[in-house]
C-alpha cells in the first residue's frame, strides 16, 4: 500500500524504493495495481522501471475492464502505449475479465476512438490490434468514433476496415451509418456511405429532405431507424 501512496502522490523516487520491497501485483482498496496507477499519472519514468521488474503481470485488470494498456487509449497517451507494447507479455487487445459484474469489453483502440486519439490508433493498427472488435453492447470502434464524432478517426477506421466490419451492427442492431443518421452526423454518415452502400436486405438510408440528402435520395427516415435507441443500454421508442 505505501507504493500506491507514493505514486498517487507523485513521489516516484520513493516508489521506485518502495516497489521492490512489495508484491509489484499488489492491488489498493480500489483494486488497482501500481502499473495502473504509474500510467494514470502518465509516469514514464516509473512505468519504465515497472516493465523490468520480474513477475510484473503486465495486463492485470482493474475493476473489470481497465488494464494499464486500456488506460493509455482512455488517455490517448501513445508514448506509454509504445512502452507497455514493448513487454514480451502484453495483450494489446485485451478488453477485461469477461466474468467481473464491472466489465465493458473496451480494448484500448475502443477508448482511443472514442477521445479522437488518431496516432494511438495508427499505431494500433500498426501493431495489428483489432479494429473491429466489439464491446459488450456489440459496439466496434467505429460506433465510437462516431458517437464522439471524431472525424479524424473515422476517416482512419474506414481506411482500414473490410466492408463487413464497417457494417457490425450493436446488440440493438445499430450500424455506424445508422447511429450517424440517429445523431444527425449527416457529414459522418456520408463518409461511412461512400465506403459502406446501405444494407439492401435491412432498410436503405435517407437523409430527410430538408438536408438537401442528394447522396440518399429524399424521403423521411424508414421506421426501423426511428425506433432504434441511440445509445447501448436505452429502451426502444
Amino acid at each position: 500500500m505505501e507504493a500506491h501512496i507514493a505514486i498517487n502522490r507523485h513521489r516516484i523516487n520513493v516508489a521506485m524504493r518502495l516497489l521492490p520491497l512489495s508484491a509489484i501485483n499488489a492491488r489498493d482498496i480500489g483494486d488497482t495495481t501500481p502499473l495502473l496507477l504509474a500510467v494514470s499519472i502518465k509516469s514514464y519514468e516509473l512505468v519504465e522501471s515497472m516493465l523490468r521488474m520480474p513477475g510484473l503481470d503486465v495486463n492485470a485488470v482493474s475493476a473489470g475492464s481497465l488494464t494499464a494498456f486500456v488506460k493509455c487509449g482512455r488517455l490517448g497517451n501513445l508514448p506509454l502505449a509504445q512502452l507497455l507494447s514493448r513487454h514480451r507479455h502484453i495483450d494489446i487487445n485485451h478488453d477485461g475479465d469477461r466474468n467481473h459484474q464491472g466489465y465493458t469489453g473496451k480494448a484500448c483502440v475502443h477508448e482511443a476512438a472514442a477521445n479522437g486519439s488518431v496516432h494511438l490508433i495508427m499505431f494500433l493498427i500498426q501493431s495489428g490490434a483489432l479494429i473491429s472488435t466489439r464491446d459488450v453492447n456489440g459496439w466496434t470502434p467505429l460506433h465510437h468514433g462516431v458517437a464522439n464524432r471524431r472525424i479524424a478517426v473515422i476517416k482512419l477506421l474506414l481506411d482500414n476496415l473490410s466492408l463487413p466490419a464497417i457494417q457490425t451492427e450493436s446488440l440493438e442492431g445499430v450500424t455506424p451509418l445508422m447511429l450517424a443518421l440517429e445523431l444527425k452526423y449527416y457529414e459522418i454518415a456520408r463518409m461511412i456511405e461512400s465506403k459502406s452502400p446501405p444494407l439492401n436486405h435491412r432498410v436503405h438510408m435517407r437523409l430527410p429532405p430538408h438536408q438537401g440528402a442528394p447522396l440518399y435520395g429524399h424521403g423521411q427516415y424508414p421506421a426501423r431507424i426511428q425506433r432504434q435507441p441511440m445509445f447501448p443500454g436505452q429502451p426502444w421508442s
